[in-house]
């Protein structure tokens, strides 16, 4: 937005002045010394394959001849490459936004190099200017790459860049923690008296420094005539706002398993430009509000512009699907039909890149472009239907008090019939009827309409079932034989669909015996319910155990069911623990004593608890008189998410899960007298 309608007047008002926040770097460009080579990790990460020395980042603004601003962003980076495992850090790239042909943000003042210690001396390889390569990464972006040179173990690696941008709403982020551990990391930003941005930090490591402070500044900026007229220089004056964070000795964010997306914990700044004052009486709001925001993408193109027009253009062949059918199983039509004829080529995308129509004929699209065709279908078949635009597990989670749609990266319809809701996804193949894939479940979403209220989306509310039943007799033969119905969860369900389009039916049966530690023969496979999308599938088999008249034979009761390993193995976690759903698992054995042998040891029942009301662990193992050995195991977590403070209960209660799910049963054979 220019400011040439408001620029009229000289802002000159005067406030406190604030002493500013000193950085603490000491590290400039280009000043490589031989003790630099020697630096050494934080102690929590004594074996990292790279030590990231100083990662220092600043915003300021300046005037332009545009009669506006210009964004300044400069980076400037020093690593310590200690093994080749780490040189995937040694290809650098730097994204920069479009926007329009003639305002396409530049990168200016880049330089790099390559230090390595021969002799004890410092030599300098540069980087050639002209190795900087660009590559499109999308219709929004391009990416700048390049690929530092003389790489070896122990090499230091160094760049700086400045990239100036007229697009003042996207004040760059900024990553304080890495996969590798950070020496010093630091953010400055001076940000202009007009403008007015939310920040949102991110992540649960202390700052060294943050400090806010306010600055007087005046910032000069052209404002072209009119016709080739001669232009004016106007002065913006008053106090800037003055930002400065950092983290020293920043630990390598590590991976851990159950985390839905690293971004929700990774120690991180964004900004989002909230409003411009131009004057006391000129305010102009950049974030809206959710219904005016929900307004606004109905009248996108991109978004629900054509939803509610009559898209004829799809009536003929979708009336071949629908037939005569009414109300749910009309509704179910349209979804199957989408759902088992479009090809879903982007899973992340907020807006569409082509309109309804050719989406429809190309029988293709991105998620935002099918579920919004699917939609107007529904709608154009006089059903109550409307847009949810919601965040994805690996994207993050969003702020709802604030409409930052940039945070949103996936779109399903929600359908209401009489006074039941079902949530719709025809992207994903073989799902059914009313389902979301798991991924989908992240907090909430938001519904577009006149009122864009929220629609919970919580993985604690998503239950996953599963029972397994194994029956094993003696045959005529003195061999043991048995049954196997296994009925899964509907996601696990979801995954062998999944699978099974991929994967020949031998190639599965294969998988599966070698799922059991035992030597186990499988025969006679059958999967009831595969075209049953709306249900769960059960497996159903037969086998055959091979144990070979062994004097003394051990074996597992739980043969394929075994929880092997511990999922939680970190001594300490910072962030909770998110699972895709709440889970129970059961587990039944009946199982005929083989002829000629004897239980010369058996593992012992036992029943714990996960916090009480939490969740949990059953395993309840006899021998009956009537020389059977029967076993029920339960495994159940009744909520999905849980707190950096409940870890090391979930950790120690898992641990004991696997080591008792580990012990084995012994026979040994009976001696004849």
């Amino acid at each position: 937005m220019h400011l040439k309608a408001t620029l009229i007047v000289t802002l000159a008002s005067l406030f406190t002045i604030y002493s500013l926040a000193q950085s603490n770097s000491v590290y400039k460009f280009g000043q490589i010394t031989p003790q630099d080579f020697s630096i050494n990790p934080p102690p929590t990460d004594s074996g990292a394959n790279a030590i990231i020395i100083a990662d220092v980042g600043s915003t300021d603004f300046e005037g332009n001849n545009n009669g506006d601003f210009t964004l300044i962003f400069k980076q400037y980076k020093r690593v310590l490459l200690k093994s080749r495992n780490a040189f995937d850090l040694a290809t650098v790239k730097v994204p920069i936004y479009l926007g329009s042909s003639s305002h396409e943000e530049l990168m200016d003042g880049f330089e790099a190099s390559t230090y390595n210690l021969v002799d004890g001396k410092v030599v300098e390889t540069k980087l050639d200017k002209a190795a900087l390569i660009k590559e499109k990464y999308n219709r929004d972006m391009v990416i700048k790459k390049f690929t530092f040179p003389d790489l070896k173990e122990g090499c230091i690696i160094e760049y700086r860049y400045t990239i100036k941008s007229p697009y003042y709403s996207r004040l760059r982020s900024w990553y304080f923690q890495d996969k590798y551990p950070v020496i010093w990391s630091e953010y400055k930003v001076m940000i202009p008296p007009m403008f007015n941005y939310v920040v949102e930090r991110k992540g649960v490591l202390p700052f060294t420094i943050d400090s806010f402070a306010t600055k007087f500044k005046h910032y000069s900026i052209f404002l072209p005539g009119e016709s080739y007229g001669p232009g004016q220089v106007f002065t913006v004056s008053g106090d800037a706002k003055f930002l400065m964070m950092a983290i020293k000795n920043v630990p390598a964010f590590k991976e851990e398993s159950y985390t839905s997306s690293s971004s929700n914990y990774i120690s991180s700044v964004k900004f989002q430009l909230h409003s411009i004052k131009y004057s006391d009486d000129h305010v102009v709001p950049v974030m809206k509000d959710w219904i005016t925001t929900a307004k606004d993408l109905m009248q996108d193109e991109s978004f629900g512009r054509d939803l509610f027009e009559r898209n004829g253009w799809m009536e003929d062949e979708l009336q071949k699907q629908i037939g005569n059918s009414t109300g749910l199983e009309k509704a179910k039509k349209i979804f199957e039909y989408f759902r088992d004829n479009f090809s879903c080529n982007n899973r992340d995308a907020l807006y569409m890149d082509n309109i309804l129509k050719k989406a429809f004929q190309t029988k293709a699209g991105n998620v935002a472009e099918i579920n919004l065709l699917l939609t107007s279908a529904l709608i154009n078949n006089g059903f109550d239907a409307h847009p949810v635009i919601l965040s994805t597990r690996d994207n993050g989670k969003v702020s709802n008090t604030m409409p930052i749609l940039k945070q949103y990266n996936y779109v399903v319809s929600r359908l209401k019939i009489d006074s039941t809701y079902y949530l719709l996804d025809a992207t994903v193949k073989k799902i059914g009827f009313g389902k979301l894939p798991d991924e989908c479940y992240n907090d909430d979403g938001r519904i577009i309409d006149q009122m864009p209220y929220l629609i919970s989306l919580s993985s604690d509310s998503l239950h996953e079932s599963k029972m397994t039943n194994i029956i094993i007799v003696n045959d005529d033969k003195n061999r043991l034989t048995g049954s196997y119905i296994g009925n899964l969860g509907y996601y696990e369900s979801l995954k062998l669909r999944d699978k099974l389009t991929k994967e020949k039916m031998d190639d599965y049966v294969r998988s599966l015996k070698k799922s059991f530690s035992n030597d186990v023969e499988i025969s006679n496979v059958v999967i009831d319910s595969m075209n049953l999308y709306d249900e769960p599938v059960a497996i159903n088999y037969d086998i055959n155990l091979n144990w070979n008249d062994e004097d003394i034979i051990y074996f597992n009761p739980l043969f394929d069911q075994v929880l092997t390993k511990n999922p939680f193995v970190s001594t300490e976690r910072r962030y909770p623990v998110e699972m895709p759903y709440v889970m129970d698992e059961i587990y039944n054995l009946n199982m005929e004593i083989p002829k000629g042998y004897m239980v010369e040891e058996m593992p012992k029942s036992t029943r714990v608890k996960l916090n009480e009301t939490e969740g949990m662990f059953e395993y309840l193992l006899v021998k009956s008189t009537d020389n059977r050995i029967q076993m029920r195991c339960r495994l159940q977590l009744k909520k999905a998410n849980y707190t950096p403070e409940d870890y090391e209960t979930l950790r120690q209660f898992f641990a004991y899960v696997v080591k008792k799910e580990s012990e084995q049963i012994v026979l040994k054979k009976i001696k004849q007298s």
